[in-house]
Parts: C-alpha cells; structure tokens; sequence
C-alpha cells in the first residue's frame, strides 16, 4: 500500500483574520485545510475510508473494478485511492466537467465514461453508472456517493472530530456546500452530538437553491449543488441555508488568495462567503467551514476569467418530484431553517 495515503487526513485549520477585517463583521472565522491532502481535496479522505470499509466488509472482492458518478474530486480522489491498493477505477463525469478533472484522473489510471450535460446533471451521469453496473453483473464495486453510508460516516468520525478538536468544541455554526451532503451531514451530526446548541448551514449557488427555493440551474461552484436532494444530506440537521451568487463566490475566492494566502477552488470561497454572511448578520459570533479542494483544478473555470460552457447560468425549473417532496418536509417544519440571501 502507497506511504501516501498516510499523509491524508489531520489537515490544519486557521482562522481567517484579515478577510473578517476586509468586511468588518465580528466574530472569529475558521477555514480547515482539506485541500492540503495529496490530490488537493477533502475527497481523498472520504475515498480511502470509502474503499477500506468495502475491503473489510467483502463488498470489493479481487479482480472487481470501483464504479463512481461524479463531477470532480471524488473522481480524481478514487483514481489516486485505487491506483495505490491496486484497484481499477472507472469514473462516468459529465461532458461539460474541465478537462483539467478528466485528465487527472487518467493521468490515475482511471477509464473516464462522458456523460451527457454538466454539474447539475448529475442524475444522467447516476442513471449511466447503473446501466453500467448492471451491464455487467459481478465485475463493478459502485460506491454511489449520493446514497452510500460510508462517505457519511467517514465525516462523521474522522473529519468531524478532527475540527472539532482542533477548535477545543468551541463552533457556534458550521456551514458547508452540499454534492453528496455526506460531509454537511457527518460533521453536523458529530458537531450537534458534542455541542447541541451549535447550528449547521448549507450553502447553496443562487443560481441552484434547490433546497432554498425548489429550483435547479447551471451555476459555478463546481462539484456542489448537483440539482437534487441527495439520500445523503440528512435534512433535519439543517438550521439554515445561505445562498451565494456568482459573484460572490469568485470575489471571495481570489480574496482568500490575495489576503490569507489560501489559493482554493470555488466551493471553498463558497464556503467563506457564507460564513462572512452568518458573522454579518449575527447568526454566530465562531463559525468554521472548509476548504473543499485547490485552484489548479479550475484553469478554466471563470475564476480565471473564462466563460462557462454550455447553457446559461440560474434557474431553469423545479427540482425533480422526489427532492420536492423532501423539501415540503423540511419547510414545514414547525421551526423552519433561516434563510440567509444578502448581498456580502
């Protein structure tokens, strides 16, 4: 086994001075470092407990080929994962996905399978890995992220703690972007179980609140916000949801750069925009978040001015029946989740 797969994992966290400064909020932010893993994301984490636990429990037997959907880090994680214990990975990735992420993963070893459509189209590229698995009956191990309980419990006990640690328990608020919803759903519920006072925030795209508003949309934050409710992202550990536009996303990304010099993708400025609009708007006074993966992904993604392919960024319709139907729950509850949508 790989000597690198032990540096994955005890990844720092900071705390974010000079931003909270730039836009004069009170309150301490803190930013955990997952993109200091080797590939550059939280996800090598998440892949190797994901491929452990099918070892231990005979689900990946030998000779058997790992099977993922995905838009981004989970790929390149898995390829880098299977490469060091020996496994062969085959990866179905939307079209429209930089082809930065595409040939990473084959640079891994990994067979890439395009699927039709871009990030918010995630349910072509499931529906694909299953006419693949069942294609083929015994060769293929599918991990599903949007449904498989590992990825949650990989949050759950090993990241979770870790920031929590890190911060002596001290988070009024964790907010975090949503793919799979395994990370939102692991460390909020470790948060909640340590501090049951402490509150967890999604953050959605404005240009994607599907669990906002009902509604999907192309947006950029690359890798989140996959146009459905995940099995994943356990609902009721949700306090509130804080949209963030386009704008928003790229103008904190290149800050976190230029001020803390943190050079992260946009899920990550996401992430801090979010966190910036909590402490503004009094939500929390300590509030952590992640830094989901590196910029060396995104040299065609508008961070660096290049226009988005493929259809017109924002809204196109309602989230499928499935998720609305969970949705109804969730804002029917007799205390629904706030909704943050400010400006920053």
């Amino acid at each position: 086994m790989g000597e690198l797969l032990k540096l994955i994992g005890n990844t720092p966290s900071v705390r974010l001075k000079r931003l909270v400064e730039l836009y004069g909020v009170d309150g301490e932010l803190f930013l955990k470092l997952e993109c200091f893993n080797p590939t550059g994301s939280l996800k090598d984490r998440v892949a190797l407990w994901v491929v452990r636990r099918s070892l231990e429990e005979g689900l990946l037997k030998e000779g058997m080929s790992l099977l993922e959907a995905t838009t981004g880090n989970t790929g390149i994680s898995l390829a880098f994962v299977g490469a060091l214990m020996g496994h062969r990975v085959v990866l179905v990735i939307p079209e429209e996905v930089g082809v930065n992420v595409k040939r990473t993963c084959e640079l891994f070893g990994a067979q890439v399978i395009p699927s039709p459509g871009g990030n918010a189209d995630m349910d072509v590229a499931l529906r694909l890995a299953r006419d693949i698995l069942e294609s083929e009956p015994g060769k293929f191990l599918f991990l599903d992220q949007y449904s498989h309980p590992s990825y949650v419990e990989c949050s759950y006990r090993w990241l979770g703690p870790e920031l929590c640690e890190q911060l002596g328990g001290e988070i009024d608020a964790f907010v975090d972007v949503y793919g799979s919803g395994s990370t939102f759903t692991g460390v909020a519920r470790c948060l909640k179980e340590r501090r049951p006072d402490a509150k967890a925030f999604l953050v959605e795209p404005a240009e994607c609140p599907v669990v906002s508003k009902g509604m999907w949309g192309p947006h950029v934050v690359d890798g989140v916000s996959d146009g459905f409710i995940p099995d994943n992202l356990e609902l009721d550990l949700v306090d509130g949801v804080v949209l963030v536009n386009t704008e928003e996303v790229i103008r904190v990304t290149r800050e976190l750069a230029e001020l803390e010099g943190i050079a992260a993708g946009p899920s990550s400025g996401a992430n801090v925009a979010a966190a910036l609009k909590l402490l503004k708007g009094g939500f929390a006074r300590r509030v952590a978040t992640i830094a989901n993966d590196r910029y060396d992904r995104y040299f065609e993604h508008p961070l660096f001015g290049k226009a988005r392919r493929g259809t017109s960024l924002g809204p196109k319709g309602p989230a499928p029946l499935e998720s609305l139907k969970k949705l109804e729950l969730l804002w029917r509850r007799e205390r629904a989740p706030a909704l943050v949508d400010e400006a920053l």
